[in-house]
């Protein structure tokens, strides 16, 4: 029997690797091979970069809105499909079925709270902190966003930052678990289908470290965010704007709080 072999998506196209080591998946429950599954190359990555940089532009500039739109209908075709994805998790990680539908479940209210992106996104003003000085504050998105998912939970972790980074005006790059690559196969071939312009990456273990190279040398002027995997989910994707009047200047604070008002 001929294994099915996981392929990156990036740029909205599905593509083989350049790699030439590749790994087999396993069923734990039967100890059975299910996948193979390419160990991605520095190639492979900085295509996936290359793609993030290049829509970045244009989907920062797209109305917030218009953005949640995409979650909206996202969140009704994970729903038509939920027991297709909590099946596939199942399969390649062992858990059990209530198990990995409580997981799907997760993962489907984080793309549906993200939707308030209107919320997500307020910024602040206030008037005569100081005499004739008004401030105020505006979150702009911030750039590309990396993740390298843990084994643990496949579909949930790399949802917990995805839907916050995207609607907010980010592009995002993702690496799964090469142990358990099928389960986002199968969520990015529904992403696909609604046309939001994501990408998937695979990888080993090793070589998905070289995503953090990626937005460095060989970018210039252009750095790969790192999602730390046990942060919180949506705050690092926006950075904070203010004003101290007249003549002043703009400063800017990579973070993910509203910067203090100072005269």
């Amino acid at each position: 029997m001929t294994l099915p072999l996981m392929r990156n998506y990036i740029d909205g196209e599905w593509v083989e690797s350049d790699a030439t080591t590749w790994g087999d998946v396993f069923n734990p429950a039967k100890g059975e091979k299910i996948a193979r599954v390419a160990y991605g190359t520095a190639a492979d990555v900085d295509r996936a970069v290359q793609a993030a940089l290049a829509v970045f532009p244009i989907w920062r500039e797209t109305p917030p809105l218009t953005r949640a739109r995409y979650l909206f209908r996202l969140k009704d075709a994970f729903e038509e499909n939920f027991e297709e994805i909590a099946e596939t998790l199942t399969t390649e990680h062992g858990k059990a079925i209530d198990e990995a539908r409580g997981e799907v479940r997760r993962m489907i209210e984080n793309v549906e709270h993200a939707t308030g992106v209107t919320t997500l996104m307020c910024g602040y003003t206030l008037e005569d902190i100081a005499k004739n000085i008004d401030c105020y504050g505006h979150r702009q998105p911030m750039g590309v966003f990396g993740c390298i998912a843990p084994y643990n939970f496949p579909a949930m972790v790399p949802w917990w930052f995805l839907p916050y980074a995207v609607v907010t005006g980010n592009t995002f790059v993702f690496k799964p678990s090469e142990q358990v690559p099928m389960t986002q196969t199968k969520i990015m071939e529904i992403v696909d289908e609604v046309g939001f312009p994501e990408g998937d990456q695979h990888g080993s273990r090793i070589k998905g470290r070289g995503q953090r190279h990626a937005g460095s040398s060989r970018h210039p002027g252009h750095q790969l965010r790192r999602i730390d995997t046990h942060g919180t989910p949506h705050l690092p994707a926006l950075r904070c704007h203010w004003e101290t009047g007249p003549g002043l200047g703009r400063r800017e604070e990579h973070c993910c709080r509203h910067a203090r008002c100072r005269p």
